[in-house]
């Protein structure tokens, strides 16, 4: 028997331990020999327990990583003819994993002479054995013959292509004796997802190995934890990073947390000079309205002043002359004043206010604009340093943010068939306020006002002048 046959002999017998000989880190250390106590077990279990496995972790716990380590160890030590597939919600989720298993076959010299790399594929021609990385397209997964197959992040297929993918999946694995199904997720909050509905069956199952872990990771830092808990709204916090299925749906603020904002003992201001004041507006000439907020900062926060509607319709659009009326009117009212708006649809607005000596920003609405309104405004609804007169509207918009994972980060919008025009306008003008007046600089993560960098959902915000933004 060569030396390498009897190598591969001892990791049949023993999988962890090709984990530990083959696969490494970029920096060249031994990817099991590193692995966090509860790793080696989920890795150990998913190995050799010959039975379906479900990961549920939180964010940041090596999910598809260490699915990639099975992966790519049962197409090496399974025998002839392995059939696996790694099904990703996505294209970019797929390259994503995609590049995990590369990553581990370029950096062994053994793996990259035996492993050949194709468009998402890993093939190994002497056992005739292929790894395939698959998006969720059902059209592509009825007809094939698994022997493990891999399901990342299950907590982001929603929808009937993605339930019909996952099924198509699950029901191929009765044509290979001893094919099985590892599932990876973070906990979610819809009750009636496709990933709710399999894990409360997957539980009581003889078939199945059920791990759920909590915050566990030695490489997360109990400082950087800390950041998102003050940023995050609470229940996605515990939902990404204690790995807790919440009740509160993808809500962006909780009831209890907009019903302080309103005081009943505030009333819209006519006038108040003396102090800045700035003004929102988001401008809706049809479907949507037209909004403005006005706004000042007072010892504790802010104090929304007073809040303009005007509601068009596709037969009677807003009429830009009577905002623009208001709008010089309430620079007055409450001078000095500086007005936000976004220019799209209001670049001649914008330019006749300036004329007549209003103070005018524009902001452009871009995804990256969109978050910071919306985080700062998270950040003044948590610290209870926001207080407006009761407004139905602005409430009713507020509880009917929601929040969505798009491309690593949070993006807070409005539920279907809702609006959001006065929740944007307070945010437009509350963010404007943060930026220019109020609050005092905050410390960013390496304690220097405006500087560093902080991680928000998975998404970096760098610099910004008041801390994380």
């Amino acid at each position: 028997m060569t030396p390498l046959a009897a190598r591969m002999r001892a990791w049949r017998k023993a999988p962890m331990r090709f984990v530990e000989d083959v696969l490494r880190h970029p920096d060249g250390r031994s990817y099991g020999r590193g692995l966090d106590p509860w790793q080696r077990e989920d890795l150990e279990v998913a190995l050799t327990a010959g039975k379906h496995v479900w990961w549920e972790r939180p964010r940041g716990h090596s999910k598809t990583q260490d699915a990639a380590a099975v992966a790519l160890t049962q197409l090496i030590l399974g025998g002839r003819g392995q059939r696996i597939y790694f099904a990703a919600t996505d294209g970019d989720q797929a390259a994503l994993a995609f590049d995990s298993l590369r990553g581990f076959v370029l950096r062994s010299q053994l793996l990259a002479e035996w492993v050949r790399l194709l468009h998402r594929q890993a093939v190994v021609e002497a056992t005739d054995s292929t790894l395939t990385v698959l998006a969720a397209d059902a059209a592509s997964s009825w007809g094939l013959r698994p022997s493990l197959v891999v399901v990342d992040e299950l907590e982001a297929w929603r929808g009937t292509n993605h339930e019909e993918f996952f099924w198509s999946l699950f029901s191929s694995l009765g044509k290979v004796p001893g094919a099985r199904l590892l599932v990876c997720l973070t906990a979610g909050w819809d009750r009636t997802s496709l990933a709710w509905k399999v894990r409360e069956q997957v539980q009581k199952d003889d078939a199945w190995i059920f791990s759920r872990r909590g915050q566990c990771a030695s490489w997360i830092s109990p400082r950087f934890l800390e950041q998102q808990r003050r940023v995050l709204p609470e229940h996605v916090y515990r939902m990404l990073h204690e790995n807790e299925w919440t009740e509160a749906g993808g809500a962006f603020l909780t009831f209890a947390e907009v019903e302080a904002i309103f005081d009943p003992g505030l009333e819209p201001a006519e006038a108040h000079q003396g102090v800045p004041h700035f003004i929102g507006l988001d401008l809706g000439l049809a479907r949507d309205a037209t909004a403005a907020v006005v706004l000042h900062a007072e010892e504790g926060g802010l104090v929304v002043d007073q809040i303009r509607t005007w509601q068009g319709s596709p037969g009677d659009r807003v009429r830009l002359a009577s905002v623009e009326e208001w709008l010089k009117k309430a620079a007055v009212d409450f001078a000095p004043a500086q007005i936000v708006l976004d220019p799209w649809q209001a670049v001649g607005l914008a330019q006749r206010l300036r004329d007549a000596g209003l103070r005018v920003t524009e902001a452009a609405f871009t995804p990256g604009y969109r978050d910071r309104i919306f985080l700062n405004l998270l950040r003044l609804v948590r610290e209870r340093r926001l207080r407006c007169f009761r407004h139905r509207r602005l409430k009713e918009e507020l509880l009917g943010l929601s929040f969505t994972e798009k491309g690593g980060g949070l993006r807070v919008d409005h539920r279907p068939g809702g609006h959001d025009d006065h929740a944007v306008a307070l945010a437009m003008a509350a963010l404007a306020a943060a930026e220019q007046a109020w609050p005092p600089p905050l410390l960013a993560p390496d304690g220097v006002a405006g500087v560093g960098r902080w991680e928000i959902g998975g998404r970096d915000y760098r610099g910004g002048r008041f801390g994380p933004w």
